[in-house]
């Protein structure tokens, strides 16, 4: 009853105590925490168990298509830098 009244002031009722278990995982997790590491904390043994509360939310989703566009971009630019290299070099083989 305790608990529950303490949820219910903090505007959350409803919420169970492995609810904050399962937010400190994948909040460890977008930290960047191994998840070796994150499992110890946790105290769960299999990677299955540590799956079914390292939950991927829609911010999760956004960073890692953010991610992916950043990756794409750098590898675009570093193509056309090394196809802009090999014109220049191409042009002053051609003027020699």
């Amino acid at each position: 009853m305790v608990w529950a009244n303490a949820c219910k002031h903090a505007g959350c009722p409803g919420l169970l105590f492995y609810d904050l278990r399962r937010t400190a995982a994948r909040n460890l997790r977008r930290a960047g925490v191994a998840e070796g590491v994150i499992m110890e904390i946790a105290g769960w043994k299999t990677d299955s168990i540590f799956r079914r509360y390292a939950i991927v939310d829609g911010e999760d989703k956004r960073s890692a298509m953010a991610a992916l566009e950043s990756a794409e971009t750098a590898r675009s630019e570093q193509i056309r830098h090394n196809l802009d290299t090999a014109e220049e070099k191409t042009e002053n083989v051609r003027l020699q």
